[in-house]
């Protein structure tokens, strides 16, 4: 187990015992499929993309995908 799954689960075991605190969401760029693969063995799911929302100095567009957790399901 890395330290990007050991971080995220203190993360979302501090936000379940949060009163009030019923989901978590985030942002990732497209094309980070290792991110991807963490967060969605965490649980996040796909909600939404959002297109063109980073530019590169060589002019290169990036994507960006938004996810969710829902922590009252």
């Amino acid at each position: 187990m890395g330290i990007g799954s050991l971080l995220f689960d203190e993360m979302i075991s501090i936000a379940r015992n949060r009163n009030g605190v019923t989901q978590l969401e985030l942002e990732v760029i497209k094309e980070n499929e290792r991110a991807k693969r963490l967060y969605t063995s965490k649980g996040f799911v796909k909600t939404g993309d959002r297109p063109r929302v980073l530019k590169l100095p060589n002019g290169t567009y990036l994507d960006e995908e938004m996810m969710i957790l829902y922590l009252d399901r």
